[in-house]
Order: C-alpha cells, then structure tokens, then sequence
C-alpha cells in the first residue's frame, strides 16, 4: 500500500470545490469526509501487520521526483520519470476520463503546489465555511491528526500566516463540468426537499429499470 495524506483542511476544500461548487454545508451533509476518513487512515497506519509507505501530499507536489523515485523503489518497479512529467504526453480520450478531480488535474503538466494554501484563502474570506471547519478539526482525534503528520498545533499555522492578508475572490471559469455540476446540486437539493418531485424522479428511475432490463 501507498498511503497518502494531505492537510485535512485542503482535502475538504478540495472534495467540497470539486464536487459541489464550493458548498462546503452541501459537500459535508453528504458526505462528512473528514470524520469517516481521518480516523480510519490513522487506525491502518498506526497498525503494523500490512507493510505500507507513507508520503505526505505537501512533500510530493514539492519534490516529486525524490519521492516517486523513493515509491518506485517501495514497490519494486524501475523508475519511470514521465510519470511526473504526466501531462506532456497526450494521452487516449478513453484514458484521460475517470473519478478523481475533474477540475485541477488538468491546469499542470506536472505535480503542483499552487493549491498547496487554496483552503487558506477561502476561510479568510468565508466566516461560515471557517465555522464550519473548525467545528470539524475540534472533532477530530488528535492522535489521529498527528498520526497523518498533521499535529492538531499546526493545523492552523497557513492561516495564522496568511492573517492581515486581504484575498480577492477568483472568478472560475463556467465549463460545461461546471455546469452539470451546478445542475445536480440543486436538481438533488430540489429532490430532498421536494416529495412531488423525488416521487417523479423514483417513478422514472423503475420505468428506466424496466425498459433497459435485459
């Protein structure tokens, strides 16, 4: 196995702007990413039966070729730099859709560490969303934090060094991923407040079902 972990405020932020438009209330009513997965990433890489290497987001995007070189050696495979470089090489259509981020995967040709402190930027300038995290992080083990190499003193060190600062917010471009991403959050935030409609959509999930089964 290869563990990596990434500054829990960064992943949320991360998860939250990648799949919900930014809603950080949205993205944690559906999924309370950090409360499920911190814990359960602390338990395997506190346990010492199942070998595993553990590397740091931080570490990685700041010095990618010293920590693949040291993954490739892990798994027992020859290095292979184009790996960092992933984004010079085009690749397949079929091979470039998938999960993971839709959104910054395609901004760099290579690991980056420009959204090293995005998260920083936008609980400066969001009162609710910082509310919001620091009711989580307090819920938090700290034996956990400190088992993913984020001691619950550090956590907030990026932003107490960003204080004073003034951020403008940054316009994002409207893609078409945007757009379907918009759509379904309020298309699934109708659909949870609205029984007429979740009925109609139920009724047309079973007429699917019966017309495309085989």
């Amino acid at each position: 196995f290869v563990v990596l972990t990434r500054h829990p405020l960064a992943t949320f932020s991360s998860y939250a702007n990648s799949f919900f438009d930014g809603d950080y209330q949205t993205a944690m009513n559906f999924n309370p990413l950090l409360q499920r997965y911190v814990p359960a990433m602390a338990k395997f890489l506190r346990q010492k039966d199942v070998p595993f290497f553990h590397i740091k987001y931080e570490d990685l995007v700041s010095a990618p070729e010293a920590w693949m070189e040291k993954i490739y050696k892990y798994i027992g495979v020859p290095f292979e730099r184009d790996t960092v470089n992933y984004g010079e090489k085009p690749r397949a259509a079929e091979a470039s859709k998938g999960l993971g981020d839709p959104i910054g995967v395609k901004q760099h040709t290579r690991p980056s560490t420009a959204s090293l402190n995005k998260w920083v930027e936008e609980l400066s300038m969001d009162a609710v969303k910082r509310t919001l995290m620091e009711a989580t992080i307090q819920a938090l083990d700290p034996t956990d934090l400190e088992t993913l190499g984020y001691p619950i003193a550090e956590i907030w060190t990026p932003m107490q060094v960003a204080a004073g600062k003034t951020f403008a917010p940054k316009k994002q471009k409207l893609d078409r991923y945007r757009l379907q991403r918009k759509a379904i959050i309020r298309l699934r935030g109708l659909a949870q407040r609205n029984a007429p409609f979740r009925k109609l959509l139920h009724t047309l999930r079973l007429g699917a079902d019966v017309l495309l089964r085989e």
